[in-house]
């Protein structure tokens, strides 16, 4: 919603710009990614400490699939200037496959995990045995997510009335 009211003042899908210096407008300045993530970053710490009435110092963050190793650096570096000591970083699916394989690790399964996000779509395939959870593969696309299916469904529809009644919206 915000993005439509002042889209001067809002940023959107800037996962892509990761580990780039490439610069994102907000305002009258411009920022790169690392630099919004870690305003993200620092918001969520501010809750988590309000939530749990202390400091909270150390962090799990999650990203992508598909992000490359400067992009996971650049999410490290976003977690140190929110002022979080980055304890690891994990993939999406793969922190899902976890939280769903500490309540199952008495199964022996493979499991398949996947995020469909706004602007990403990842997947994993881990394997759960003897209490371990162990990921056998991660990948991802960094073009294809919600955001993407929206354009194509507003695309489909725009064709559509085209078609049905001549207009072209």
């Amino acid at each position: 919603n915000q993005l439509a009211v002042a889209p001067e003042r809002t940023v959107a899908e800037m996962k892509r710009q990761m580990g780039s210096a490439e610069g994102i407008p907000l305002g009258d300045r411009s920022y790169t990614a690392t630099e919004l993530s870690s305003f993200v970053l620092m918001s969520l710490k501010e809750d988590a400490e309000r939530y749990l009435g202390g400091p909270v110092t150390e962090a799990v963050i999650t990203v992508p699939a598909y992000f490359t190793d400067a992009q996971r650096q650049a999410t490290r570096e976003a977690g140190v200037l929110a002022g979080l000591k980055v304890e690891r970083i994990l993939t999406v699916p793969t922190a899902a496959a976890v939280a769903y394989g500490l309540t199952h690790l008495d199964q022996e399964a493979h499991v398949l995990v996947y995020d469909l996000g706004g602007g990403t779509f990842d997947v994993s395939v881990l394997e759960m045995y003897s209490g371990v959870l162990e990921v056998r593969a991660s990948s991802g696309n960094a073009r294809l997510g919600g955001a993407d299916f929206d354009a194509l469904v507003v695309q489909w529809l725009l064709e559509q009335i085209q078609r049905a009644h001549g207009l072209d919206l």
